[in-house]
């Protein structure tokens, strides 16, 4: 193991969108199995300092493949773009509207008759954005021309939108059943 490896290459999995879960999980448990400093209590200092840091990176590295949102930021990175505040401000004035009649029904749904289910609609719609974002970041990266990086760059900056639309409902469902 090198501590410069791809992420994907460190797991052994094709550089890719869509990954398998399942290897990904196996081959994390190998690897921290492998790394983890515990395993080198009894070792020279440099070695238990190198499993330190390489425990460190399988950590790292796990939560960023296993995170759709922070995969496809590391995929664009590895591309050499790095994504900026800026990059939502070019976003269609049209979704952006969306995102404010989102958090308006958002805010409509605590005074409503059935927040529970209103929260289970609205949670249902933002789960089938978040699906087809997902869908276009794989076909995105598959091609990997620059007008596909283009739009992963704006697919991305669209998933972050619902993904923090799907934070707030959650915390919006925690606040109800606190109640």
């Amino acid at each position: 193991m090198s501590l410069t490896e791809n992420y994907f290459s460190l797991f052994g999995l094709p550089e890719a969108y869509t990954l398998d879960t399942d290897q990904l999980a196996e081959k994390y448990w190998l690897l921290q199995r492998q790394t983890h400093p515990d395993r080198y209590v009894g070792a020279s200092r440099r070695d238990q300092l190198l499993s330190a840091q390489y425990a460190a990176i399988v950590n790292d590295a796990h939560e960023v493949l296993k995170s759709p949102i922070k995969r496809a930021i590391y995929m664009l990175k590895l591309r050499g773009i790095e994504l900026d505040s800026q990059n939502s401000s070019n976003l269609a004035p049209d979704f952006l509207m969306q995102q404010i009649e989102l958090r308006e029904q958002i805010e409509n749904i605590k005074t409503s008759d059935n927040p529970s289910a209103a929260l289970d609609v609205l949670a249902d719609s933002l789960g089938d954005q978040l699906s087809g974002f997902e869908r276009a970041l794989d076909k995105n990266f598959g091609e990997a021309s620059d007008h596909s990086m283009k739009d992963a760059i704006e697919t991305v900056n669209k998933m972050q939108f619902i993904l923090k639309l799907i934070d707030e409902v959650d915390s919006l469902r925690d606040q109800l059943l606190d109640n």
